[in-house]
């Protein structure tokens, strides 16, 4: 017979909105299923979150835990978007705080799962003293953590810093289909120096990671087969812990309508023909150097292309904003980015690679211009450059560095070249992956069921 049982789930994710929002997709879709969800974190991310469905008030519970008083953390600062990337380690060492009161809580509700992020290693013994089994949900796709994985076990037996680079920069030795897939060496270099690393917390992220993966009951990624099932095999052989994909978790464009639009962005969009506009936006926290950006503006200017470009940083190389007026619109801050990739005019993303923004473009169709800037960016750009729906900026590989003709160049071919045409017929074909509400459906059923087998 099947289990009708309601699971009650306390979800308690990272404090960055990369980790949080997939944390909520995951709590909705749960919560559709008549599944009570009891969502973790602290007030004022809580209170930055878009609101639920109104069906889904009485299911899901948001629970604020106190944020602690860090030094080296300002007031308000709650999430890595509050922060430069120097000052995030202080945060880490804030949410370590948290594990008292969050242990007070699992003891006081007993939930039938906790499903949990990398930054809370220690959560997999709380929960193991509480009798309760945890998950760890990844935000990060198949791949980054195929690749990262000899990685992992190197840190964890403080391998020094040369054998690390040289496993961060070579693709997975055990995997069985062909693939280039690795970071560049100063992608590599970044991730030693502020992800391998123990920082103010006493912790480095490649301890929290790894331990998180072994220690808990079922490793939860946000990814599925029809797209990755060559590095979910691969998996198999590089974990014990038992891995489960949870599907894309894609949101729809109706979920950008919680904020107020610019009509201004709007209006400009719709006087552009089909399929003209590069949209360019590197997501909230990943933020290309003055450099990088300089020879970003110059290349949209030289490719001759029409663009509209999301950034905070006010800064423009001189004249440039006269020199492109009509034909580029620049948006400081906020927009909304699911209801801009749905409209028409739109005819390419050029994206710092982020998981999230590549799994909301992909429902639309549209190719690809890849900049990555941090962590977990350059190994999905490969992975998307290697199955023909993209192509990466060309960047020097030991600085990072890149040139507006590259740029330029790389834009022209994505959006209007004849030898970009296999890149736009290609994308086209992921639509009916990751804008399929059905597939995703049945992913989430078959993570309840599973979960259901060990309650």
């Amino acid at each position: 017979m099947e289990d009708e049982r309601s699971l009650h789930v306390v979800m308690f994710p990272w404090l960055a909105f990369g980790h949080m929002l997939p944390f909520l997709e995951l709590s909705n879709a749960l919560a559709k299923r008549g599944h009570h969800i009891t969502y973790v974190s602290t007030p004022r991310n809580l209170k930055r979150l878009p609101p639920l469905p109104p069906h889904l008030t009485q299911t899901i519970t948001f629970v604020a835990l106190p944020f602690p008083s860090i030094d080296g953390l300002p007031d308000q600062a709650e999430a890595t978007s509050d922060l430069p990337l120097e000052s995030v380690e202080y945060l880490k060492k804030a949410y370590d705080e948290l594990k008292t009161p969050f242990t007070t809580l699992i003891s006081a509700r007993r939930p039938d799962w906790i499903i949990h992020d990398f930054a809370s290693y220690w959560l997999p013994d709380v929960a193991s003293e509480l009798g309760v089994p945890c998950a760890y949900f990844s935000t990060f796709p198949a791949a980054v953590l195929a690749v990262w994985e000899p990685c992992l076990k190197l840190s964890s037996r403080c391998a020094p810093p040369e054998e690390l680079l040289e496993r961060l920069t070579s693709p997975p030795e055990l995997a069985d289909f062909p693939t280039k897939v690795a970071n560049l060496p100063f992608e590599a270099k970044q991730l030693l120096d502020f992800n391998f690393t123990v920082n103010a917390s006493g912790v480095s992220d490649a301890l929290r990671l790894g331990t998180s993966i072994r220690r808990c009951r079922a490793l939860l990624v946000r990814g599925c087969l029809e797209f990755e099932s060559d590095w979910f095999s691969l998996h198999a052989k590089l974990y014990e812990t038992r891995i489960i994909p949870v599907g894309p978790l894609t949101p729809s464009a109706e979920e950008d309508s919680t904020r107020e639009d610019d009509p201004k962005v709007f209006e400009w969009l719709d006087k552009q023909p089909p399929k003209s506009v590069v949209y360019v936006a590197f997501g909230s926290e990943a933020h290309p150097s003055r450099d990088q950006a300089r020879e970003i503006a110059l290349g949209l200017e030289a490719s001759g292309l029409s663009f509209f470009w999301v950034t905070r940083d006010a800064w423009m190389p001189s004249g440039f904003k006269e020199r492109i007026k009509g034909r580029g619109f620049i948006q400081m801050g906020w927009v909304p980015q699911m209801k801009i990739l749905a409209h028409e005019a739109i005819g390419g993303f050029m994206t710092h690679s982020g998981w999230g923004s590549l799994i909301e473009v992909m429902q639309f169709g549209i190719p690809l211009v890849f900049f990555p800037i941090m962590i977990d960016q350059g190994i999905n750009a490969r992975v998307f450059g290697e199955k023909g729906i993209g192509v990466e900026v060309p960047r020097d590989a030991l600085d990072g560095s890149v040139t507006s003709d590259g740029v330029a160049k790389t834009l022209r071919l994505v959006m209007v070249e004849e030898g970009g045409a296999g890149v736009r017929s290609r994308v086209g074909e992921l639509k009916s992956v990751f804008g399929d509400r059905g597939l995703q459906g049945r992913y989430v059923d078959e993570l309840v069921r599973l979960l259901k087998e060990t309650t």
